[in-house]
């Protein structure tokens, strides 16, 4: 590739935000009353030397196709991220960039990089944004707010969450504990002078030295109560063992401390999984490459009591499509269960709603008991 293609792409440098707290300026947000959540006043919104192999790996194109490899080199995306994140950390030239790496940093806004752990959610592909943070604020997660409807009721949800101004119903209230910290929206414009809005969230991964993460979804369907009836039929297609074990694996990565790398499964990976395969795949998060982390499905356990006890007595909300973000220390240094080494949080939103009766949200308490259930046969049991 000539050098020339990559003029104009720099280093991160910080300029060209314009920040604001809440979401009131996005179409179809602002002052607002809504029952059931605030009881007065107004709501706003694979080669193993990825530096001189991951080119190659990356324009190899391996799309992994539920194959688990070294994150470094796992698949056309990963080593697409860890690619340009070399470049901006000085360890490679742009020479050694790929053309679509080069397109991803004409597009990265300027102070940013993209994060390097992602596991689900929206990628960085065909000109459009996985999560991104900024260079000297590793707490702060920027998601992009997705188009059309789906971003607009994550908006809501999250400023409604967070930011009522009365009293919060005791539902919402126990729930704030539960979720990521919801910072505000931000506009950010990218090299090619577009404009994007970002929901800032607290980053619950920043402080692990090797962070071990999993994307579950959770519930016996995905899809809301306003769903078309093609959208229903494609998402059964895509994975039809969610109706009976209640969730799927989005991603996931896992640390080997022996080997020093990381094993990564993707979307393709968690459609694979079967009722009949679900506790062996499931027992794929807790191995190290040499033993069962026992300590992690204990500590896991007793985090999530919380939200399973939430999901069983809260009676406001509806909630489709929404994933349990799991994050534990990979460094077996020491125990999970001390030092705050095990994270949970409840995230993704766009598919959440306010019930229109008093009847327990089904959907979200069955995958939490059956989630749970099976992390207790994986403790108890030899996989």
């Amino acid at each position: 590739m000539a050098e020339e293609e990559a003029r104009g792409i720099g280093k991160a440098r910080h300029n060209g935000v314009h920040e604001h707290q809440g979401c009131a300026d996005v179409e179809g947000c602002g002052p607002r009353a809504v029952n059931g959540w605030c009881h007065e006043g107004d709501l706003t919104i694979a080669t193993s030397n990825p530096k001189e192999n991951g080119k190659k790996a990356e324009e190899a194109g391996n799309q992994c196709n539920g194959t688990a490899l070294p994150l470094s080199c796992a698949c056309a995306h990963e080593a697409l991220i860890d690619s340009v994140i070399r470049y901006m950390d000085n360890d490679i030239d742009v020479s050694s960039l790929s053309n679509e790496a080069v397109k991803l940093l004409k597009l990265i806004p300027e102070g940013y990089i993209p994060v390097p752990h992602q596991v689900g959610g929206h990628r960085h592909v065909d000109g459009k944004f996985g999560f991104l943070r900024r260079i000297g604020q590793p707490e702060i997660l920027f998601k992009p707010v997705q188009p059309g409807a789906k971003g607009l009721n994550e908006v809501i949800f999250y400023d409604k969450l967070f930011n009522c101004t009365g009293e919060l119903h005791d539902d919402i209230q126990k729930l704030k504990d539960l979720v990521p910290r919801f910072i505000g929206c931000e506009k950010i414009r990218d090299r090619a002078d577009h404009l994007h809005e970002f929901l800032k969230l607290e980053d619950i991964t920043h402080h692990f030295r090797r962070p071990a993460i999993m994307d579950v979804k959770i519930g016996k369907r995905v899809w809301d109560d306003y769903a078309e009836q093609d959208k229903i039929e494609r998402e059964r297609k895509k994975y039809p063992d969610q109706e009976v074990i209640g969730f799927r694996i989005i991603g996931m990565r896992v640390f080997r401390p022996k080997q020093n790398d990381y094993v990564y499964y993707d979307r393709f990976y968690g459609r694979s999984v079967t009722a009949d395969t679900a506790l062996s795949a499931l027992n794929r998060f807790f191995e190290d490459g040499s033993s069962r982390r026992l300590d992690v499905i204990d500590t896991l356990l007793e985090q999530l009591v919380p939200f399973l006890q939430w999901a069983e007595k809260q009676r406001t909300l509806k909630l489709f499509a929404s994933s349990l973000l799991i994050v534990y220390e990979g460094d077996t240094s020491q125990p999970v269960g001390t030092g705050g080494l095990l994270k949970v949080k409840l995230v993704d939103f766009a598919h959440a709603y306010e019930k229109a009766d008093e009847g327990l949200d089904e959907n979200s308490a069955f995958g939490m008991r059956i989630f749970m259930s099976y992390l207790r046969r994986l403790r108890e049991k030899d996989i």
